[in-house]
């Protein structure tokens, strides 16, 4: 299995995809010795999901393997509004980190937004729309307040859909 995603022939045309991070942008895996692992998911995640869906194929790409990956997506995603997800398999290992292709998604790269908090995840870095990192305290709470990094991000994507931009990079480097 090459890790690779095919659009059904029945699929309506979506012009654009937006690829979302999991690990730090989606979600937040925290370890404590007394507890164990937990896995918090970011403030509006849920909703940043289901309003970008009207207007992107989303997908979740994560360095994890599938056996990380799944579980939480199921939960993250009960409504079923992403289009996809591709995990380690999907990566290339070069020097000891595994990096995001954006052509395995066999998309027009062009059309293709990697939002991440990880920007040296993605081979292709003009591709790249770098968020702050979720990040939580000792006790599981949002560290610094409110986190509405993924609410305040939406009106600049719909605006890429709703301008049909032909070529997300030339936004992306000066945004």
């Amino acid at each position: 299995m090459c890790g690779c995603l095919y659009l059904p022939e029945d699929a309506a045309y979506i012009p654009h995809t937006l690829v979302l991070d999991l690990d730090e942008t989606l979600i937040l895996s925290h370890f404590r010795r007394s507890r164990g692992w937990r896995t918090f998911k970011r403030p509006g995640a849920s909703d940043f999901l289901k309003h970008m869906a009207q207007f992107y194929e989303v997908i979740v790409f994560s360095d994890q393997t599938s056996m990380y990956v799944d579980p939480i997506i199921e939960r993250l995603d009960k409504n079923r509004f992403l289009a996809g997800r591709l995990a380690r398999e999907a990566n290339q290992y070069v020097e000891g980190e595994y990096l995001r292709d954006l052509t395995k998604l066999n998309r027009d790269v062009g059309t293709v937004l990697y939002i991440t908090a990880r920007p040296s995840t993605s081979i292709q870095q003009e591709n790249v729309v770098q968020i702050s990192p979720y990040v939580v305290d000792s006790e599981g709470r949002t560290a610094g307040g409110v986190d509405t990094t993924l609410l305040d991000l939406m009106p600049f994507l719909e605006s890429i859909v709703r301008l049909n931009v032909r070529d997300v990079r030339e936004v992306i480097a000066s945004y």
